[in-house]
């Protein structure tokens, strides 16, 4: 079975499921859920797979530019490595050119920020989890619901690990919001670069190596 969710939504229509489609999806007890940026690979692997359903998710309007990795591997496109691995975050679907914005203002505030896009997000895979542990902090970026979403999806398979590691989940509040568009959705959820990087950065835990008086000057940029 292929689950293909790329249909087409009137500008008022974008609260109507479409943020929580990855959440209704979520207690399926098998078979792969994918959300690539703008991958024709994946839906390759998709159509290929013969052992279990698979779905797929792209959001609404034109899709974005493909991203080149700079590493691949377990299915894991690897999009930025910082000079540390302060913070690993987890680009969900056509978020991947938002995180990267976001790594290079946390770089200038003295941060290393791994970007990845797992593609496949359900389920998490033994490599991801992996590669979380050699990070300091986790967090996830997703245009879904941030309830039962991919990134509390990940959250629970680090916790089921053992890993006693913070994870920060952004993705759309459980709450109607206003008609408009996709990036007036984005702005009002506090999915865009400056607004993420002012919580990640506000979320530091104490001591860390992040010059914390530039948060406000970061913010209006």
């Amino acid at each position: 079975m292929r689950l293909l969710r790329a249909r087409r939504l009137a500008r008022s229509a974008v609260r109507r499921r479409g943020p929580a489609a990855r959440s209704h999806r979520r207690h399926l007890p098998a078979g792969l859920q994918g959300a690539p940026g703008s991958d024709a690979t994946t839906l390759r692997e998709a159509i290929a797979c013969d052992d279990g359903p698979t779905a797929l998710r792209f959001p609404k309007g034109a899709g974005g530019d493909d991203i080149p990795a700079v590493d691949t591997f377990a299915g894991i496109d690897v999009l930025h490595r910082g000079e540390r691995p302060d913070l690993l975050l987890v680009s969900v679907g056509a978020m991947a050119a938002t995180c990267l914005e976001v790594a290079g203002r946390l770089a200038a505030q003295g941060l290393g920020v791994t970007v990845v896009d797992p593609r496949w997000v359900k389920p998490v895979t033994p490599e991801l989890v992996g590669l979380a542990l050699e990070h300091r902090l986790v967090a996830t970026v997703e245009d879904n619901g941030r309830v039962g979403g991919v990134g509390a999806h990940i959250a629970q398979a680090l916790s089921d690990a053992g890993a006693a590691l913070p994870v920060r989940v952004f993705g759309i509040p459980q709450h109607f919001l206003d008609h408009g568009s996709r990036s007036d959705v984005l702005e009002a959820s506090g999915l865009t670069p400056r607004r993420l990087t002012h919580a990640l950065l506000e979320s530091l835990p104490s001591g860390w190596q992040a010059r914390r008086g530039a948060t406000d000057s970061l913010a209006v940029g």
